[in-house]
């Protein structure tokens, strides 16, 4: 039966406590960060005649609502309550492919022509080296699997990792593998073929699950939350496939599909945070064009933990300084 509830956590700054103070924040921290909270929730409701309810929940006086009347009146408010807020929103996340836990990790973005006239591994190197001494902390090879095999070994022989490659089949997922991959970047459909990930499971390696699918939606409609809803479903299904498979949520990462900020949707990535699994943002308008300090923070504020930029320096950067701001 598809799923008709959603709890968005409505997140703000919050004030750590002071080392050696008995004083605790008063909102929860949202996936265990330190700086993001949230107190208070939206519950998204399916109505049948296609729209959205929206109601402001807080997260003190949930249960204390009344269940006798529309639209608590389902069992499904309880599973949805139970698995987004009570577990999943402020658990702290697991060791992702060696990341840095306690901060954002920034995944520097390399383009990998696809077309071999045009490949010169030792320029795709040199943009490494800049991407990793601009602060990327992982690097992600964006093209096809071919080409960027073919960076790889050079990326390896410099100390760069993790490393993250995009693959589109089953036998690309393998070739990964073998090349000892760290983190493999596949599309939600490919997360339902069965068996297609024996061999990354088996490897202990990590996922990162995109939906172009959101992506095209979020072209072609006006700004509402139908396609980010839609996008929740699509990866939720494909955690499931996924976890059946022995792949555990805290291995898996989730890439919306978009560059948010040139939707409207990225104050309400937050969403994403009920599946338990890694948020990823992308940041700037477009691939090609370089992000903002105002993105960056509101990235920051729905405590994503995997930001995609062409430029890591300049994140880092717009990072440090909304992390030194007082909360308002």
């Amino acid at each position: 039966m598809p799923r008709r509830c959603y709890l968005r956590p409505l997140t703000e700054r919050r004030t750590p406590p002071r080392h050696g103070s008995a004083d605790t924040p008063a909102t929860c921290g949202l996936a265990g960060s330190d700086l993001v909270g949230f107190s208070a929730m939206e519950l998204l409701i399916r109505r049948d005649d296609g729209g959205i309810s929206v109601s402001k929940l807080s997260c003190d006086t949930f249960e204390s609502q009344d269940w006798g009347h529309p639209p608590f009146d389902h069992e499904e408010i309880w599973r949805t309550y139970e698995r987004l807020c009570c577990d999943a929103l402020s658990r702290p996340p697991a060791k992702f492919a060696g990341l840095p836990p306690g901060r954002p990790a920034l995944v520097g973005r390399l383009d990998v022509p696809g077309v071999a006239a045009t490949l010169d591994p030792r320029v795709c190197l040199a943009e490494a080296a800049t991407l990793v001494a601009g602060g990327a902390d992982a690097l992600i090879l964006d093209g096809p699997i071919g080409a960027a095999l073919t960076v790889l070994p050079l990326c390896r022989a410099e100390g760069y990792a993790p490393i993250c490659v995009t693959a589109a089949d089953i036998g690309e997922i393998g070739l990964a593998v073998a090349a000892e991959v760290e983190i493999v970047r596949i599309g939600v459909a490919l997360a339902g073929e069965k068996g297609a990930l024996a061999e990354l499971v088996a490897a202990g390696g990590c996922l990162v699950l995109h939906d172009d699918a959101a992506a095209s939606a979020l072209a072609t409609s006006e700004r509402t939350l139908r396609p980010l809803l839609d996008g929740f479903d699509r990866f939720e299904a494909a955690i499931g496939h996924l976890e059946a498979a022995g792949l555990a949520a805290d291995r898996i990462a989730l890439d919306p599909g978009f560059y948010p900020a040139a939707t409207g949707l990225l104050d309400r990535l937050a969403i994403l945070h009920g599946l338990g699994a890694r948020l990823c943002a992308r940041l700037g308008p477009a691939a090609d064009q370089q992000p903002r300090a105002d993105e960056v923070a509101i990235a920051a504020g729905q405590a994503a933990q995997l930001l995609l930029t062409p430029d890591p320096a300049f994140v880092r950067f717009a990072l440090e300084h909304w992390a030194s701001e007082a909360p308002s």
